[in-house]
Formats: C-alpha cells, sequence, structure tokens
C-alpha cells in the first residue's frame, strides 16, 4: 500500500481501536507504524491526531491484562511523539497525569520499561532510545516530576563500592535521605553507563548518543545535578565513554563532559609528568614545548601521552591524581578486554579536568571532508536541560554540524539520480547543482576564484569542492564516486564565481557541487562570522543571562505554547514597544494579522500604516493642547524645532490634568481619555507616563520618514528603531546589524536562528532584553522551562451560528474527479471569493503535495486577471507554516506521500476539495452532501444574511460562471 491508503486506514483503525481495545486491532495498527523497522513519523503524527494515546495509556493504567512488547512499543513511540510535536505537550503532561495519579500501575509501567533499557538481548535499539527519551521527559518536566520523582529517586549509592569514598558521611546521607528508592532501580543508572561500551548493540552510535544526552540532561537538571555528577565523577563515567565511544557519538560525549567539568590548571599536570617521567628527556621535550592549554587540543594531547606512556605509566600517572581508595568504584573499567583501552580510559581520566572546561569548538568549515560523512547519527529529539548558554552552544553546534551532513548527504543522494560517475573525472547525466571547474586560482587567504562550465545562481551560498573516482563501497561518498571533499561559501561578485573554503591546499577540485540554503549551513556560518558570539558566550557568569535558562517562567526567555494555526496576534509587539524583531521562517506569514499595526521588512505599506497611526497619535494630543487650535498632521512638520513645541506644550498640559487629579480626584478630561490606557485611579495616571513616553518616541520615529522614499538607508534607520518583522533569511542578510540590540520573538525557528539573534539581545541592561520563543525546532532546546499558554483562538465549527458571505456553509467537503479537478477548483474557489470582495491576504490555499502546489500556481497564473491576483498556496509538511493563521482557508487533499491537512487551519471558513472524498472524509462526518453551496447576492463584509436562496454548484465551470456574474 501507498503511504496516503496507510494513512487512511490507520485513521480508521484508531477509531476502531477506540471502540473496543482489541489486540488484533493494536497489531495491525503495529504493523503498519514499524512495517520499516523504525517508526514512520507521519504514521505517528496521524495516530497523535487521533488520540490513540488516550486508550493506551487508560489500559496501563487498568492494569487487567499482561502487556505485549508490541504495545509498550507503540504506546511509548505514540507518547514521546505526542510531547514533542507542536502543541502536544500540554496535552501529553495533562493526559499521562490525570490517568496515573496516584495509580500504583505505573510503578509496573516503569519498572517494566527500565528492565528493557538495560536488557542485553533487546537488540531494537530505537525501543530503547524512546524509553530514555520518555523518562527524560518524566524526569525534566516540572509539572510531571511532582508525580514520578519517587521512581526516579536516584538512589544510585548502594551500586558503588565505597560510596563515602567520594563524600563526607553527611553530606552522603543527606542525599540518600532525599533519594529513596525501591531497592532494584540503585544499579539501574550504574546498568546504563555500562552499556555505552555495549558493541553488540544494533544501532551503537544512535544509542551511545542517547545515553550521552540522557545524563547530560540529568547533569544539567536543578534536582539532580548534584546527586548524577558525583555518582559519574566517581566511577568516571565519561572516560569510559571516551573510551569505548564511536566517531559519530563522540560530540554526544563532549557535550556531557563539558557540563561534568572541574577545572584543574595545565601547569599542574605538566609538572606531574616532569617528576614522574623524570629520565625520558624526548619525551618532557615534548610536554613542555605545549605552554598552555590553548597551544594544543584535547584530542592531541590525549595521542601524545598515548603515543609515550605504557600502561604501567598511565596507572602511575592515574594515582598521582587518583588515590587507590577512590579508585575503588571504577565500576565499568572491567569491561576492557586490552590494554590499549585500559590506557586511554587512566590517561582521559586525568587529563579531563584540564581540557574539558573549555567550551569544545565546532570546526565545521574547517575541518568537513570526505570521511566526515561516516557513520552520522541519526536525529534523535531528547527534552534538554541545559545549566548554561556554554553548554546549550556547544550542544547545538554540534547538532547543527550532524545535521548539516545529513542535509547534503540527502542532497548528494539527489544529485546521484541525474550524475552517474563513471571514473576518474567522468560522468554522465546534467544536473543544475552538478558543475564541472574549468579553472581555479587562489586569490587571497582562503578565497578562490573559480571558473565554471555554465552559471551559479544568486540563490546558491554554498558549494562542495570535490574529485570523483569510480565509485566503490570502501566509504560513504565513494558509494557516488566522490573520493574528495571540502566545503566552502560562494560569492558571486563583479561577474566572478568566489568560493571561500577554509580547507583546500591538498586537493585539486574538479567538480562543484552547489548546496541548497539550509537551517543547518545557514546556523553554522551565523557562528562562525559572528564576531561576537564567542565573547557573548564566555561571558556565561553574567547572573542575568544564567537566570534567564532558570525552569521556571522568566520574562528574559519566554517559552510560548501554542497549537498549529493558533492566533498569535497577542505575541507580536505593539508599536510603542521597544524596538523588536519578530523572526519566522514563513515568508507567507509577512502577509497575515493585517490588523496588527506592525511593520513587515520590505513592505512599503505596513511603513504607511505605523505612520498613520502615529500622525493619529500627534492629532490626539494637539486636541489635549487646545481642542480649538488649527491641528497639523505630522507630514505637515517641516522643522524639528516645530515638532519639539508641540510635544513640550502636551507635557505641559499632560503635567498640569496629572496633577489636578491627584489633588482633586477628577477625571482626566476627554481628549486625554483618548491617548491613555487605565485612568481610574489616581496612581494609574502617574503609570501612564511611561505611555506617554512611548507615544511621544513612536511620533518622533515616524516623523523622521513622513515623506521619505523608503531607500536602503531608510530600511536600515527603521529596523534600528522600529519592531520589525521579518524572515530568518532576511535577518541573515541585514547588513548593517553588528552593533544593534532587540528583543526578539521566534515564530516557528530553527536553533540556527537564535544563534544569529543571541549577540544581539540586551541581556545584560538594567532592563535587560527578552526573548519570545514559539514552536520550532528551536523549542526542543528550552523544554525545561515551564510554557506560558498562548490563549487558542478555535476553529469555527459546523453549525457556528456566525456565516461566511457568499457560502451557506463555513466547512465543507467538495468532491471532484480527479488531481486536476481539485487544482482547477482551488483556483475558481478562490477566483469566486475575490469577486465577492474577500481580501487576498485572508485567503490560503493549502495543499498536501508539492506537485499540487506547482499545478495550482500554474493555473492561477494562466486564467486569473491581473486586478485578482495570485493566491497564496501552502505546503507544510516541514511545518513552516505551522502559525500562519489565514481567515479562509481552500484545501486540495491529493496527496502522493500520505501527508493531509487534516485539521482546518482557516479561522472563518475551511473548504476541502477532494477526488477521493470516500478516503478523504472525517470518519465522524455524517454529512451526504458533497459540494458547494453558495448563497447569491451577498459580498464580504456583510453583517446579516440577506438572502435565504441556496445555490449547489455543480462542477469547475460553474462556479466559474457564478463568479464572472458577481
Amino acid at each position: 500500500m501507498t503511504q496516503y491508503e496507510d494513512v487512511a486506514k490507520l485513521e480508521k483503525l484508531t477509531f476502531r481501536y477506540k471502540q473496543n481495545h482489541k489486540q488484533q486491532v493494536l497489531n495491525d495498527i503495529f504493523d503498519i507504524v514499524f512495517a520499516n523497522g523504525a517508526a514512520n513519523h507521519l504514521y505517528l503524527e496521524t495516530l497523535f491526531q487521533h488520540a490513540l494515546i488516550l486508550p493506551l495509556a487508560q489500559q496501563l493504567a487498568a492494569g487487567e491484562k499482561k502487556e505485549t512488547v508490541k504495545f509498550y512499543k507503540l504506546t511509548l513511540a505514540v507518547a514521546v511523539h505526542s510531547y514533542h510535536t507542536i502543541g502536544g505537550t500540554q496535552f501529553f503532561v495533562n493526559h499521562l497525569v490525570s490517568v496515573f495519579n496516584g495509580n500504583d500501575e505505573k510503578i509496573k509501567f516503569l519498572d517494566k520499561l527500565a528492565d528493557f533499557a538495560i536488557d542485553k538481548t533487546i537488540k531494537d535499539t530505537d525501543f530503547k532510545i524512546d524509553i530514555l527519551r520518555f523518562f527524560l521527559i518524566l524526569l525534566i518536566d516540572d509539572k510531571l516530576q511532582e508525580y514520578f520523582e519517587d521512581y526516579f529517586g536516584l538512589g544510585i549509592w548502594h551500586s558503588l563500592k565505597d560510596p563515602y569514598s567520594i563524600t563526607d558521611d553527611e553530606q552522603l546521607n543527606s542525599l540518600i535521605g532525599s533519594n529513596k528508592t525501591s531497592s532494584k532501580k540503585n544499579y539501574w543508572l550504574l546498568q546504563l553507563v555500562k552499556s555505552f561500551g555495549n558493541k553488540s548493540e544494533l544501532c551503537i552510535t544512535d544509542w551511545q548518543i542517547a545515553v550521552a544526552k540522557f545524563l547530560q540532561s540529568l547533569v544539567s537538571n536543578h534536582k539532580y545535578h548534584e546527586t548524577v555528577s558525583l555518582f559519574l565523577k566517581s566511577i568516571r563515567a565519561s572516560s569510559y565513554f571516551t573510551a569505548c565511544v564511536n566517531k559519530g557519538s563522540i560530540n554526544a560525549v563532549k557535550v556531557l563532559k563539558h557540563a561534568l567539568a572541574d577545572h584543574t590548571e595545565f601547569r599542574h599536570l605538566k609538572q606531574e609528568l616532569n617528576v614522574l617521567f623524570v629520565d625520558r628527556s624526548d619525551f618532557l621535550t615534548k610536554i613542555n614545548a605545549i605552554k598552555s592549554v590553548y597551544d594544543t587540543t584535547r584530542e592531541q594531547f590525549a595521542e601524545l601521552l598515548i603515543e609515550n606512556l605504557s600502561l604501567k605509566d598511565s596507572v602511575s600517572l592515574l594515582n598521582s591524581y587518583v588515590t587507590p581508595k577512590n579508585q575503588t568504584n571504577f565500576e565499568a573499567v572491567k569491561y576492557f578486554t586490552n590494554e590499549d583501552d585500559m590506557k586511554k580510559f587512566y590517561i582521559d581520566i586525568c587529563i579531563s579536568d584540564v581540557f574539558e572546561f573549555e567550551t569544545p569548538e565546532l570546526k565545521f568549515w574547517e575541518a568537513t571532508t570526505e570521511s566526515s560523512f561516516d557513520n552520522i547519527p541519526n536525529y534523535i529529539n531528547f527534552a534538554t536541560n541545559y545549566s548554561s548558554f556554554s553548554t546549550l552552544y556547544c550542544d547545538a553546534s554540534f547538532e547543527l554540524n550532524d545535521q548539516a551532513k545529513r542535509d547534503i548527504l540527502s542532497h548528494l543522494k539527489n544529485v546521484a539520480s541525474r550524475i552517474t560517475v563513471t571514473g576518474d573525472n567522468h560522468f554522465s547525466g546534467t544536473s543544475k547543482y552538478f558543475k564541472k571547474i574549468e579553472k581555479i586560482s587562489q586569490q587571497k587567504g582562503n578565497e578562490y576564484d573559480i571558473a565554471i562550465d555554465g552559471t551559479v545562481g544568486q540563490e546558491f551560498k554554498y558549494a562542495l569542492a570535490i574529485t570523483i573516482c569510480k565509485p566503490s563501497k570502501e566509504s560513504t561518498l565513494k558509494k557516488f564516486g566522490i573520493n574528495k571533499l571540502r566545503i566552502g561559501r560562494l560569492e558571486n561578485k563583479e561577474n566572478k564565481v568566489i568560493l571561500k573554503i577554509e580547507n583546500l591546499e591538498h586537493i585539486e577540485p574538479t567538480h562543484l557541487v552547489l548546496l541548497p540554503t539550509t537551517d543547518a549551513l545557514k546556523g553554522l556560518d551565523a557562528m562562525k562570522h559572528n564576531e561576537r558570539m564567542r565573547m557573548v558566550t564566555d561571558d556565561i557568569s553574567s547572573e542575568i543571562v544564567v537566570s534567564s535558562l532558570g525552569t521556571k517562567y522568566s520574562d528574559i526567555i519566554q517559552v510560548m505554547a501554542t497549537i498549529p494555526f493558533t492566533d498569535i496576534s497577542s505575541i507580536l509587539p505593539s508599536v510603542l514597544d521597544s524596538p523588536t524583531i519578530v523572526l519566522t521562517s514563513s515568508a507567507t506569514l509577512l502577509q497575515q494579522y493585517q490588523d496588527v499595526v506592525l511593520i513587515r521588512y520590505g513592505d512599503d505599506q505596513s511603513v504607511k500604516s505605523v505612520i498613520d497611526y502615529a500622525n493619529d497619535l500627534f492629532v490626539k494630543i494637539q486636541k489635549c493642547i487646545d481642542a480649538t487650535a488649527t491641528i497639523v498632521n505630522l507630514g505637515e512638520i517641516s522643522q524639528s524645532q516645530q515638532l519639539s513645541e508641540i510635544i513640550e506644550k502636551f507635557l505641559v498640559k499632560w503635567r498640569e490634568v496629572v496633577d489636578d487629579k491627584l489633588k482633586t480626584g477628577t477625571d482626566l478630561p476627554s481628549s486625554f481619555l483618548e491617548i491613555v490606557t487605565s485612568p481610574s485611579k489616581a496612581e494609574d495616571a502617574t503609570k501612564e507616563a511611561t505611555h506617554i513616553k512611548e507615544i511621544i518616541s513612536l511620533i518622533t520615529k515616524s516623523w523622521i520618514l513622513c515623506g521619505k522614499e523608503l531607500s536602503k538607508s531608510a530600511w536600515i534607520y527603521i529596523c534600528k528603531t522600529f519592531s520589525v518583522m521579518m524572515t530568518v533569511d532576511d535577518f541573515f542578510n541585514f547588513e548593517d546589524r553588528a552593533c544593534n540590540q532587540w528583543n526578539f520573538v521566534f515564530l516557528n525557528c530553527d536553533i540556527s536562528a537564535f544563534f544569529m539573534a543571541f549577540p544581539h539581545v540586551p541581556w545584560k541592561n538594567e532592563y535587560p532584553g527578552t526573548v519570545k520563543i514559539v514552536g520550532g525546532n528551536m523549542r526542543k532546546y528550552f523544554y525545561f522551562k515551564q510554557d506560558t499558554t498562548v490563549p487558542f483562538s478555535e476553529r469555527i465549527r459546523p453549525g457556528s451560528l456566525k456565516f461566511n458571505p457568499g457560502f451557506r456553509n463555513q466547512t465543507s467537503f467538495i468532491s471532484v474527479k480527479t488531481q486536476l479537478d481539485e487544482a482547477e477548483y482551488c483556483v475558481a474557489l478562490y477566483y469566486y471569493m475575490r469577486k465577492l470582495g474577500y481580501p487576498r491576504w485572508v485567503i490560503g490555499i493549502w495543499v498536501c503535495s508539492k506537485r499540487q502546489l506547482e499545478l495550482i500556481k500554474e493555473i492561477a497564473e494562466s486564467k486569473l486577471p491581473r486586478d485578482i491576483g495570485q493566491p497564496v498556496v501552502v505546503f507544510n509538511r516541514s511545518g513552516i507554516h505551522d502559525y500562519d493563521c489565514f481567515d479562509y482557508s481552500i484545501i486540495s487533499l491529493f496527496s502522493d506521500s500520505g501527508y493531509k491537512v487534516t485539521h482546518g487551519p482557516g479561522k472563518r471558513g475551511n473548504y476541502y476539495i477532494s477526488s477521493d472524498m470516500k478516503t478523504d472524509r472525517p470518519l465522524d462526518d455524517d454529512t451526504t452532501e458533497c459540494n458547494l453551496q453558495i448563497v447569491p447576492n451577498e459580498k464580504y463584509g456583510l453583517d446579516e444574511r440577506t438572502s435565504l436562496e441556496r445555490i449547489a454548484i455543480k462542477n469547475v465551470t460553474d462556479l466559474y460562471r457564478f463568479a464572472e456574474n458577481t
């Protein structure tokens, strides 16, 4: 079956299971979701949308029958996916608590999962990773901790041979007393640590990442930090990980070590080496040549010690740092089967506290080569916790590094479908992404002037310089026929193509592979070139910055909880607020929320709206001065002195009326009531002074723009002084942002946008700036913070008392014959609405496949008159348009992948067009009519129905005819 058919079947099976809880139905659901081994995320989203988690949780809580591994696996996959889905977090928390609160079955459930996670006979790595992801949700989320903390007491001290060797009796007794748990779990965390080196794990790289991330989040958590840190340090877990880590999981271990790190001076280590090995002059010459920790890397120094010290030597060095008594807890070492691993383990213990103090540095642009694409880990979405921005920074940068490589690898697979490499410098086929280098010459530093066969479009910012060879199975890239590879940035300058590559010295590239500009590449580029980033991230001791990462609600960083298609206008800044940049990944979002007075980057009309708003206020303050005087508009003021005089007169009048109100308690004059916000009490009038200052500031800023052409320099001024909504790409390319500071609102953004903006937030001002995070990949880095809930603006349901002019219903399912008919109908319906007077920006056409998007655009361009305007067509499989909020949505349900727009994104109307209504119609929809019914002689803006006449539209031609006659 196709994914489309699978989704339809899952919907029906879920509907049946919620009615009868039959095991065979659940088995059928399981077989579809895990047909290819790993869970299909599209199928999990379908189960989330149909609330399968509720009957699964209720069945667990009831404990009436023994559950199968399949049941646990499906339950966890759906639960974890629900938590990480936009809008799913609150749903997950509320229902899990309601089901398990006060229920003893939860302990049996958790015990079973804990056993599965460390069971060596279970080779299903994805299942075991989901267990850790689920446990971490329970541990990190403050709302869940109170219900599950008894189980996760982490009373781990009995698993140590000598717990009193790591701390004093009083402290240990305190820790034990505050972390009570069943004896069964005393050894669980130790067994989890040991499983890191279990090479028999099916996906060892992914498992190692999962274990490291799980422990790093515990170490960073305010509740578990002290306990887990002491435990991991006592058994030297991070050094054990270093000795047996896979190439693909090494970055996750670095982040854990950074979170655990204590600092030891490098000079002390050098002194100890000089004392212990005084007779080894060659070795000590190399050691003493390294003046400080900044002259080498941890990897280079470790390799120097490994090459020059024997196992016996490494034991001597270890004994000088850790007493033999304190070594009794090194349980993990019994897993080592050879002396080299033992030596690595001991050496890493000795040098960790020297090197891991520094933030691990990512060198993506300098170090990426052909070997970097072997053993790339899969993406694992974990609930997170960070105690400092430096830990967040290095974890996010490593994840961006992995994601960039995954994106590049996926792109190379697509290029390989068009280009066949047959041997050294030989290939067949064509692709716009694949170019032959005809000449390359170094200009200066890392800049190269290249000539290629063809042109490079301005949309390309990054490229791979490669050499090709006969394809083989020797490595990941050689399968595509790529022998050598380097990555760089592209720049079209003066009719030349400039390639900036950090490490091209040792290869002579023959071909160029142009790369699409992905979020990961933009983020890594911003980290590389933002001169202030390193300074800001190093200054992590600032109290205001650290407190912003607190788990409780904070005014500095706010995480906003919403669900897709919610009206988020309440989150957007007021025109009177201090300068705020609203960043979004969706260009179509800039056209919405037109009722909010806010400048959209590049939109001249939005600037005019702000000036008009300021002018309205300017007129009102003049009426406050003298209601009978001649009123002038803001654009009529030619001199700044004239503007200042009017403002000064108003302020004098304002002070007079406030003083009078404070003395007599009388109300403010009616002219002043039009510009204040809360004048009911005398003390409120005093508070209005801040509001008055904001008004004066807006008037002054807006006057400068009156009558001015909105040139490039004008837009730089606007972005510095007003709140502006722009896309992430606009901000990334904004030339004059270097020394500016703003508040930020991130709408459905990737973490890369956070690092672009991070240096521009006034963290350490007396009144620091604010950051609001609404959905997107960025949200996952702040799961540990309490959400501020955004009120949900409900979608219109059938049967509502409201109406849409020209339509009988606010929700309709319309049946057509073919995919082409769907596309034609969408355009015709848009045309009909525009003819009725519906504004272009309130209508969105949503599609379920890229092919349908292109088809609808093609039809619209060929059929719609110029004065009607082209429709906004949205394909949202990536989730980039989750906060696009159209009043009216037209939805084409044709899908070639199984992805469907299942919940109406329109606030006031949703019109679904389907060429397979039997499959697409919701299971609980019992309407018999599958056509569009219109009401003639109505126009947009109508308050009440003017006609009882209803006309059923037969087909697209019929709809066009009615539109033409409107």
